[in-house]
């Protein structure tokens, strides 16, 4: 539109190409899935569902990540559809690999 408000991507397009500026870019500091009392109750689902509707292209890994385990883990990112970076992370064990960039 014409006022510069950036609709919600359609399924699976990402957030780029869906706003006019295409300087916009959503980030997010981490801890995604954890606080609010429904997103908690259902171990993240519905912010990873909200993430992935609003478009956001990174997020940082926080240290609430893995507060439902690795696998609510997996499922919300790959819900979500965000990658996640991180720095100063060290592997040990490729088997507990984060899956961070």
């Amino acid at each position: 539109s014409d006022d510069g408000f950036c609709p919600l991507p359609s399924p699976g397009a990402g957030a780029i190409g869906a706003c006019r500026d295409p300087s916009t870019v959503l980030l997010s500091g981490g801890d995604n899935f954890t606080g609010p009392a429904v997103s908690s109750y259902f171990r993240g689902a519905p912010m990873a569902e909200a993430m992935a509707r609003m478009g956001y292209v990174a997020s940082a890994f926080g240290n609430h990540e893995y507060d439902f385990e690795r696998e609510a883990f997996d499922a919300n990112r790959k819900a979500s559809r965000v990658p996640y970076l991180a720095a100063n992370v060290r592997v040990l064990d490729p088997a507990k690999d984060p899956g961070v960039l």
